[in-house]
């Protein structure tokens, strides 16, 4: 099975994140699937984790796939370690290949930057965001003079994020058990026009 070690542990650790309007119907990042050996649903209903299960593909989400790979932004052994460090990368290869407008890129840039959030518990626990630096993302937004107001914006909720989460929660502590050290990890942003 993909993303398991000869020890049956899981080396691959994969969200799924779609665009939504929040309760205040503020757009935000929030998980809906994650794969760690097994695929994991989120139940709408409920906001819970379904059981895990083996996931299958229909063809017609394999010709979306060839399409993205052949038509998208797919950036590998980037050297960058942040969200807001890749965000920038791939913003940046979406204007060279004009899949975006060069003035676009501030707006594409704020919604790849918009706040991230697990679906059953309304906190941030997204083990990608937690990662954001509020001076990484000062140097990334003074790159793009006339910007200042959503670095500031964009600074200041990430120092709180940055308090809030300081501590691990016990979904993290469930979750990190079953991810082996040292595993890859990946995140899919889904944002629709």
């Amino acid at each position: 099975m993909l993303g398991l070690d000869p020890t049956g542990q899981n080396k691959m650790f994969v969200e799924l994140k779609e665009l939504v309007k929040d309760k205040n119907q503020d757009l935000q990042w929030r998980e809906t699937a994650r794969w760690i050996g097994f695929e994991e649903d989120v139940e709408e209903e409920t906001e819970r984790w379904r059981r895990p299960h083996i996931a299958s593909l229909s063809f017609h989400s394999l010709l979306e796939l060839q399409k993205l790979l052949s038509h998208g932004v797919v950036l590998l052994d980037l050297k960058q370690k942040t969200l807001p460090d890749i965000a920038q990368q791939v913003v940046e290869q979406m204007v060279i290949t004009d899949q975006i407008k060069s003035e676009d890129r501030a707006h594409m840039l704020r919604t790849l930057l918009l706040p991230h959030s697990h679906s059953s518990d309304q906190q941030d626990h997204s083990w990608f965001s937690r990662n954001i630096s509020a001076a990484s993302l000062s140097s990334l937004m003074e790159i793009h003079n006339g910007q200042s107001e959503l670095c500031t914006k964009v600074t200041n909720r990430s120092e709180a994020d940055v308090n809030k989460n300081e501590g691990r929660s016990k979904h993290d502590g469930k979750l990190m058990d079953k991810i082996q050290e040292r595993a890859e990890a990946t995140v899919i942003l889904v944002g629709m026009n």
